[in-house]
């Protein structure tokens, strides 16, 4: 059917693929696509090739089908079935190696060429048969939605298994966990999200998936009794709250990796087992398919891994408490950042709620006016990942120090105001009374900050808080008295400061707390540097520094 809403280029790719052979069928649903089709001879059988080229060619590269379902998990790089096009697409192109073309023509002469070679690959059966597992979920997922599984609970199954899992109710969807059920509570606590315990099936495929890789009912049956596990799935038929997915494992062809994958029986609305089984083992649907569903490992060791690099996973590891006190601007974005770098264990004290004055340079929004700021923070950082311990305090630190007793690391963010008790905590981390104390503070504007360890190798002997702080801080007095500001009220003193400089210290001092938190040897005192602009004129006397620099030295 002739499309008149095809643009200039897609007109030249028709006139390009006509002379390929290739026949316009468009669809009166496709709107701006052109459909292009020609038969290929591939092992004496005739399949064939639909070519899709989209509005935004030659931007977006032609794309190829095949309408020979027989060829889908059978060779690698077909996809699942599209219905829009009617066939699976070949995956010819990786992302990253798209290149930008100015000449359409040349774009469908180097894709025709792709396809003429992947074909030719096909009949000359040049493709290794395992292949195919390499990119086992671009072929196999079909649904949208996806089985969130903690891989250090399901690992210790061995066989066929019914395990719990949990439906989280967030406002755009629905999402399947399988994870341990304090958690799950926990998380949706923080996010005030609704969950729904159900059960789940799982099965080990072991090493059967290098053989056969099913498609239909009958294929995936056959399967489970050959493994023995049919008599167990014929057992749980009137189970209730089962849902319509199967959880599955398999090795990797050629090493001892375990790969997961789900399957998702579309045709079943209702959780109850009876709408699940009794169609599966019907022999009425044998020649029925399934969908494929993606399972993704949401274990932390895997998330921080994926998310970050070892040096993550390891700081997941030392599960060392922290506990942060004051839960202001430095506080709440350096606990933010110690979460993502693999601290799971925190100690939130504040007693202080969070003022509209906070916002524009505070972690936490609007939505957590006044509201106490580390109760607040608490219920932010559960919401970030599922196995995470945090405790929120909201007094003030001196009503209960006994509570830092059990830390592994201090850290205080606490202002010019609370002075003396930052002296208190300090010195007994000096005097082995309590963990180490890594203070972090600003100066004026938060051009410079100061990251400072303090731990049994200082002296508490010659120690004084106020007169080393003054001998380290790099601007003279007049910075400070020139920019503080205040407020109508008692102790309404502020110092505004760049967010941009704030977020630059903080990341500096994150790197420190990790840093020490790894055991390694650090410096005890880390200057950062942001941007002095015209802050230069306050730096004190013959003081030279650079813009954007870290300086790391012991005091």
């Amino acid at each position: 059917m002739p499309n008149n809403n095809l643009t200039s280029n897609q007109l030249l790719a028709k006139d390009y693929l006509e002379e390929l052979d290739f026949i316009d069928i468009s669809k009166s649903d496709t709107k701006d696509l052109l459909l292009m089709s020609k038969q290929f001879t591939i092992n004496k059988s005739s399949v064939e090739i639909i070519t899709e080229i989209s509005h935004n060619f030659p931007l977006k590269y032609p794309n190829f089908y095949t309408t020979d379902t027989t060829m889908f998990l059978k060779y690698p790089h077909i996809e699942q079935y599209n219905h829009r096009i009617s066939g699976h697409r070949l995956c010819l192109d990786a992302d990253e190696d798209k290149l930008y073309y100015e000449n359409p023509s040349d774009l469908l002469y180097d894709s025709y060429n792709r396809l003429e070679g992947f074909l030719n690959k096909i009949e000359n059966n040049e493709f290794d048969k395992n292949e195919i597992f390499d990119e086992f979920d671009s072929y196999w997922c079909k649904t949208t939605g996806i089985v969130h599984f903690n891989k250090e609970l399901i690992q210790k199954f061995k066989s066929f298994k019914v395990i719990d899992s949990y439906i989280i109710k967030t406002e755009e969807k629905e999402l399947l966990f399988i994870e341990d059920e304090k958690y799950i509570e926990q998380f949706c606590k923080s996010a005030n999200y609704n969950f729904i315990k159900n059960k789940i099936i799982y099965i080990n495929f072991e090493r059967e998936l290098e053989k056969n890789i099913p498609r239909t009912y009958s294929e995936l049956k056959s399967l489970i009794q050959k493994l023995g596990y049919l008599s167990s799935l014929q057992k749980i038929k009137k189970a209730k709250n089962i849902l319509p997915v199967i959880l599955f494992s398999f090795r990797l062809p050629g090493n001892k990796e375990t790969h997961y994958a789900a399957i998702y029986f579309d045709e079943i609305k209702s959780t109850n087992v009876v709408n699940f089984i009794n169609p599966f083992l019907s022999d009425s649907n044998s020649n029925k398919v399934f969908y494929g569903m993606p399972a993704m490992n949401i274990s932390n060791s895997r998330l921080y891994k994926r998310g970050g690099n070892l040096m993550n996973v390891n700081v997941h590891k030392k599960r060392k408490k922290i506990a942060i006190v004051g839960c202001g601007s430095v506080g709440a974005a350096l606990a933010h950042k110690l979460v993502k770098v693999g601290c799971n264990n925190l100690l939130l004290i504040d007693p202080e709620t969070l003022s509209s004055d906070n916002i524009a340079r505070h972690l936490l929004g609007m939505e957590y006016l006044e509201q106490n700021k580390a109760i607040a923070l608490k219920r932010y950082l559960g919401k970030q990942f599922l196995d995470i311990e945090i405790s929120a305090v909201d007094e003030y630190v001196e009503d209960v120090l006994n509570d830092l007793k059990d830390c592994d690391l201090i850290i205080t963010a606490l202002g010019s105001d609370a002075n003396h008790i930052e002296e208190k905590i300090i010195r007994d981390a000096i005097n082995k009374n309590s963990a180490p104390v890594i203070s972090c503070w600003f100066e004026a504007t938060a051009c410079i900050g100061h990251g400072i360890l303090f731990d049994s190798t200082c002296d508490s002997k010659v120690f004084n808080m106020n007169k080393l702080f003054n001998e380290i801080i790099l601007l003279d007095e007049k910075a400070t008295s020139i920019f503080v500001k205040s407020d109508v009220g008692c102790n309404s003193n502020y110092m505004p400061y760049t967010y941009l400089n704030a977020n630059l210290h903080l990341n500096h001092f994150a790197n420190m707390i990790t840093k020490y938190l790894m055991d390694e040897k650090i410096k005890n005192h880390w200057v950062s540097v942001g941007e002095i602009g015209s802050l230069d004129k306050y730096l004190k006397s013959d003081l030279k520094v650079e813009d954007n620099t870290l300086i790391k030295r012991d005091f």
